[in-house]
C-alpha cells in the first residue's frame, strides 16, 4: 500500500484498540483479526485496482479503434474526389477491401 493514508489508518487502528481496550477484550486475539481485515482490504482494493486498469485499456482500445474506422472513411472521400467520376466506384471499392482485411 501507500504511504498516503498511512496517517489516517494508524488513527483508525489506535481509535479501535483504545474500545476494544476499554471493552476488556483480548487486545492480541483483536488486534490479530482487525490486521487480518485490513489485509484483505488491502487484497481486496488491488483486484479492483486491476479490474479498473482492464476496463481503460478496453475503453482505449475500441476509441482508438473507432477514429481508425472515420480516418478510413475520410481517406476514401479524399482519394475519391482525386480522380475522375467513373472511377470513383472503383477507389470506394478499394478503401471497402482494406477496411474488412
Amino acid at each position: 500500500g501507500g504511504t498516503r493514508h498511512s496517517g489516517s489508518r494508524q488513527l483508525l487502528v489506535c481509535v479501535h484498540v483504545s474500545l476494544l481496550a476499554s471493552r476488556g477484550c483480548s487486545l492480541s486475539a483483536k488486534m490479530s483479526d482487525l490486521s487480518t481485515r485490513v489485509a484483505a482490504l488491502e487484497a481486496e482494493l488491488e483486484t479492483a485496482k486491476a479490474d479498473y486498469n482492464e476496463s481503460l485499456d478496453t475503453i482505449w482500445m475500441l476509441l482508438a479503434s473507432m477514429l481508425v474506422f472515420f480516418m478510413h472513411s475520410g481517406f476514401s472521400l479524399l482519394e475519391s474526389g482525386t480522380v475522375r467520376f467513373k472511377n470513383t466506384q472503383n477507389i470506394l471499392a478499394k478503401n471497402l477491401l482494406v477496411i474488412t482485411v
